[in-house]
């Protein structure tokens, strides 16, 4: 669940994407574990007979973290992954580690 202020538009990256809507200062939490984001274990993914385009959707959306897969209920399933991030994603949570 954010507990920031964002908006979503276009990406420069690819589709949609999450931006900040606010200053964020270096270690503040912006997300964590909450309302409507969903835990599924490997275990239970496995199992799950999903079409083609769930398929294509989880890719997009549902980030995989120590054998979890985690959907965001919210924008923050627009959060965009770089090779140079500004925010660490623990497994419950998410903080700026530098100045947004």
């Amino acid at each position: 669940m954010n507990l920031i202020k964002t908006f979503i538009k276009q990406s420069d990256i690819e589709g949609i994407g999450l931006f900040a809507a606010e200053f964020i200062p270096q270690g503040k939490l912006m997300w964590e574990i909450g309302g409507l984001d969903i835990i599924i274990s490997e275990e239970d993914f496995k199992e799950l007979d999903l079409t083609d385009e769930q398929t294509k959707y989880i890719k997009r959306y549902i980030y995989f973290n120590n054998g979890y897969w985690i959907y965001c209920g919210d924008d923050a399933k627009f959060t965009k992954h770089s090779t140079d991030p500004n925010t660490r994603f623990g497994f419950t949570e998410q903080v700026a580690i530098r100045d947004i």
